[in-house]
């Protein structure tokens, strides 16, 4: 599941308007929500922008978007300085680059933004910023990317270009949206303002109406990048003879400790006694209807130890690393595997040793014949 967020704001405010409701009720669901606002989102009230004469002001501001979030069950929130209603005067590589800061911290799976044609420059610029720094390049997190709308920017604007394709039903967190709302005293508006208390739920009715729900928060999708995902279950009986091809295979062999052959009848009495022994877990990793290898943890008395196999027909595609990270996850959520976990590799196979260091785990020792690694 993609269950790491993160709303890209252009100003305090845009993301409990944009999206408050969605990711209260996301959060809920499990998921994990982090904020990003770019802007300081108080100058342009001015005739000119006075930084220093604002400083109390932007932090008041940025009080009230940590309680606001607060009210949403959101992780973290990280703030920028780019001047209100002025993004048009950095340059756009500046606001790319804090952007792409802080996708590296959080490593999200999915990023909520402005909308295109918003009326609002800022608005646009940051919809841009993110299209750039979510170019689906090596490495990239980012696989789905939805905009949201503000009320008194998006519908604003002329022609109105905004044509949601998600709906999401927001009837049990509309009033945590709007309570966290309040949190921002500067920015909320009496009736019959868009930014009213009244209006937003009158917003949130509007779209609920057209799919029959009480109320909801609505996105255009930007992007959604899917993608046949790795899939671990404990091994079972089926599986036994593909261990062993993959483990006698001579590719295999070159980075293990006993790189002889193992013999059909030697491995199965090993398999079966592996997969009765309760200190034992052993993941086939599959993606869709391929098998692409294999993950064994063994719980010693002071820490729990790792081995990994690859498919033959899976070396050079990346997918040891996933399977290494994946395993480990699945593995500490067992309460009687909680140790400190080793992977023991031969000193002159590289190909592993990276596998681990990018699943995120640390070298801590070299020896004669191998290196120790450990999460």
């Amino acid at each position: 599941m993609n269950n790491k967020i993160l709303v890209v704001a252009a100003h305090p405010d845009d993301e409990v308007l944009g999206c408050g409701g969605t990711i209260a009720k996301l959060i809920k669901d499990g998921f994990e929500v982090c904020a990003l606002i770019l802007g300081e989102g108080i100058t342009s009230r001015d005739k000119r922008r006075n930084i220093k004469s604002k400083i109390k002001d932007v932090h008041s501001l940025r009080e009230q978007a940590k309680k606001a979030n607060n009210v949403l069950g959101v992780k973290d929130i990280f703030f920028d300085k780019f001047p209100d209603n002025r993004f048009d005067t950095v340059a756009l590589l500046d606001i790319i680059k804090a952007i792409e800061r802080v996708i590296a911290k959080v490593k999200p799976d999915i990023i909520y933004t402005h909308h295109r044609n918003d009326l609002n420059i800022d608005h646009r610029i940051t919809y841009n910023a993110v299209l750039t720094a979510c170019r689906p390049v090596k490495g990239q997190t980012v696989k789905e990317i939805y905009s949201f709308e503000i009320p008194s920017s998006t519908e604003w604007n002329y022609p109105c270009s905004f044509n949601p394709t998600l709906i999401e039903d927001i009837a049990d967190t509309i009033n945590t949206k709007i309570e966290a709302f309040k949190y921002y005293k500067t920015e909320l508006r009496n009736f019959p303002h868009p930014r009213s208390e009244e209006v937003i739920k009158i917003i949130a009715k509007r779209w609920g109406s057209i799919a029959r729900l009480n109320y909801a928060e609505v996105f255009e999708v930007v992007r959604v990048i899917k993608t046949t995902k790795i899939m671990l279950n404990l091994v079972s009986e089926k599986d036994c003879r593909d261990l062993w091809l993959w483990r006698n295979h001579p590719d295999v062999r070159k980075g293990c400790f006993r790189n002889e052959c193992i013999d059909w009848q030697g491995h199965k009495q090993w398999f079966y006694s592996k997969i009765k022994n309760k200190n034992i877990r052993i993941y086939i990793a599959s993606k869709g209807k391929d098998k692409i290898g294999v993950i064994r943890f063994r719980k010693l008395k002071d820490f729990v130890k790792v081995s990994v196999n690859l498919n033959p027909e899976s070396f050079g595609k990346g997918l040891g690393t996933n399977i290494i990270r994946l395993g480990t996850e699945k593995i500490l959520e067992d309460k009687k595997f909680h140790k400190p976990i080793i992977a023991e590799i031969r000193l002159d196979n590289i190909i592993s040793q990276k596998a681990f260091y990018k699943a995120g785990y640390k070298h801590v020792k070299t020896l004669r014949d191998k290196v120790i690694y450990q999460k």
